[in-house]
């Protein structure tokens, strides 16, 4: 439960890591492509009146030069200051005039829109052109050049004509001065078609929801353009005008402060929700995208750091059901790889220890097993001593009569002694009655001391019989081939590691053949199962058993003759 635990936490955190930076990145990104999108909208239809002003503006131009003609013409200044009888009257400057004026508005870029064209004079002139010029009643014209206050533009109006198929039209109205007097002699009136600003605005229009207002700075209104008719428009125009913001619609205005025009464009907002939208659902799905994707990478990557935990835990698991062999190892450089391979050598350790532990016990149980063949009912070898030692006084043999009661002194400290380690001093005292023993036998030429650099490493313990062994060596193979005998001396002194004990003898020491035996003897001393008493290997056995592989004793010739014993211990209170 806990493996799933961890891979499903390992694939929440990272589904997180994926997660909240898209959603913030997306949300930011959002309001911003919001924004983006309703400026490039505005731009977009800004930058399109810009370029339908530009193109007004031109044929505003071309209609100021042609009327600028009009009224600079010598011809025509001539007509229209002539007097009144003399107006209708046929002169050939008058009909080249007349010729000169139908050649300049046939060749001019607005001549297809022009649908009347009038000079009229104070003197009561009429010179037309056009193709509805003709149907104008010269009354109906006159009230309409009257209206002209300010301004050359009339706005749309009515056409003069009720016979035309265009019913609205532009009027451009114009005076014309006396080039003597510099009074207003007549005026240029021309009639133009809706459409010559109208088709200015049809690539502006062409898309739904789209209108706009061409009018002077006196409030004419020279073009109304939109997908719906002409009232539609006004009344959609209108209720948005009154209106100061509306979320349907964002206004735009363009100025040309030249010909004083404006232009008033209205755009709906549903395209550029609509592009919204769709840009919207376009990240909403590359979002979903991209998670999808790092949702598979994160179910991945979870299984692939959390399968060396698994082995890891399994690992672990083997190893406290003493599963040792079953431990595994796994294909990992990182950190995790070094763990278990540590693990591993756990494990190892462990089962070194095991078997480490089972030596002991079997070196345990030997060690005992020898000590328990090594004993003698104790009332009955005290008896046997009590008899030899009776029989030894009655007979006036005094020395064995004290031998027999070191004996017994030896023994009877080892039975009532039940503990293993005991204090250095008692070891000594036994040590002592041995040795005292052994001088009997070689009458007197065994020298024994005991030398400790404190008193009170008399207290510090060590194992029971560790010294007799070293000794009993030392009188029968180092002392007793010499006649004269020797000298045993025990040292002790003490570190804060070890208790050191040497006993030195001046013997006639050990071969090199034979030292290396022993210490080969020593070394091997697990697997060596000695016969007779408690030996040299007992006890270095014992030592390593009880004490530590780090303790131990070594044996050295000394230089001056002799062997030397080091035993180390550890000290123990």
């Amino acid at each position: 439960m806990k493996q799933k635990s961890l891979r499903y936490r390992l694939l929440l955190y990272f589904t997180l890591i994926a997660i909240i930076p898209a959603f913030v990145t997306t949300s930011i990104t959002f309001f911003h492509n919001q924004k983006d999108i309703q400026n490039s909208v505005i731009n977009d239809n800004q930058q399109m009146l810009s370029q339908v002003m530009e193109r007004i503006s031109h044929k505003i131009s071309q209609v100021d030069d042609f009327s600028n003609w009009i009224c600079q013409n010598p011809g025509i200044q001539d007509l229209l200051i002539l007097p009144s009888e003399n107006v209708n009257s046929y002169t050939l400057a008058k009909a080249q005039t007349i010729r000169e004026l139908r050649l300049q508005s046939s060749y001019r870029p607005i001549s297809e829109y022009i649908l009347s064209l009038f000079i009229v004079g104070n003197n009561g002139a009429d010179i037309r052109d056009g193709p509805e010029a003709s149907m104008v009643d010269i009354n109906i014209l006159h009230r309409s050049v009257d209206r002209f206050s300010v301004g050359y533009w009339s706005g749309i109006m009515e056409n003069l004509t009720p016979l035309s198929d265009n019913q609205s039209v532009l009027m451009y109205c114009h005076p014309i001065l006396d080039p003597l007097s510099h009074t207003i002699a007549g005026h240029v009136a021309i009639l133009f078609s809706e459409n010559l600003f109208l088709d200015e605005f049809k690539y502006f229009t062409q898309s739904p929801g789209k209108y706009a207002l061409l009018k002077t700075d006196h409030g004419q209104i020279l073009s109304l353009a939109g997908p719906k008719s002409q009232e539609q428009v006004i009344d959609i125009l209108s209720d948005l005008m009154k209106q100061e913001a509306s979320p349907d619609y964002f206004t735009l205005n363009v100025i040309n402060s030249v010909n004083r025009l404006t232009i008033q464009g209205l755009v709906s907002t549903e395209p550029m929700r609509q592009q919204i939208t769709t840009t919207t659902m376009s990240m909403i799905l590359l979002v979903c995208i991209s998670l999808a994707i790092t949702l598979l990478l994160a179910y991945f990557l979870s299984i692939h750091f959390n399968r060396p935990i698994v082995q890891m835990t399994a690992n672990v698991r083997y190893i406290s059901n003493g599963q040792f062999l079953k431990v595994s190892a796994i294909e990992d450089q990182s950190e995790l790889g070094e763990l278990n391979r540590h693990i591993i050598q756990m494990s190892q350790d462990i089962v070194q220890l095991m078997e480490d532990q089972k030596k002991r016990e079997k070196e345990k149980r030997y060690l005992e097993m020898r000590i328990l063949q090594a004993q003698i009912n104790p009332h009955f070898l005290y008896n046997t001593l009590n008899s030899i030692k009776l029989m030894a006084s009655m007979q006036g043999a005094y020395n064995i009569c004290s031998m027999v009661e070191k004996l017994g002194q030896m023994l009877r400290v080892n039975q009532q002694i039940r503990e293993e380690w005991i204090m250095l001093e008692e070891e000594l005292a036994l040590l002592e009655s041995y040795i005292y023993i052994q001088n009997i036998r070689f009458k007197g030429k065994i020298r024994y001391q005991a030398q400790m650099i404190d008193h009170n490493l008399g207290k510090l313990k060590i194992l029971k019989f560790t010294l007799q062994p070293f000794v009993e060596n030392s009188i029968l193979h180092g002392l007793s081939p010499k006649q004269q005998g020797g000298s045993i001396q025990i040292l002790c002194d003490m570190t804060k590691e070890y208790l050191r004990i040497r006993v030195l003898d001046d013997g006639i020491g050990i071969t090199q053949n034979k030292l290396h035996e022993i210490q080969m003897a020593l070394d091997h001393s697990d697997n060596t199962e000695e016969e007779g008493g408690i030996g040299i290997q007992n006890v270095f056995r014992r030592i390593k058993l009880r004490c530590g592989l780090q303790y131990g004793i070594s044996i050295n010739n000394r230089p001056e003759g002799g062997v030397c014993v080091t035993v180390l211990l550890p000290v123990t209170r």
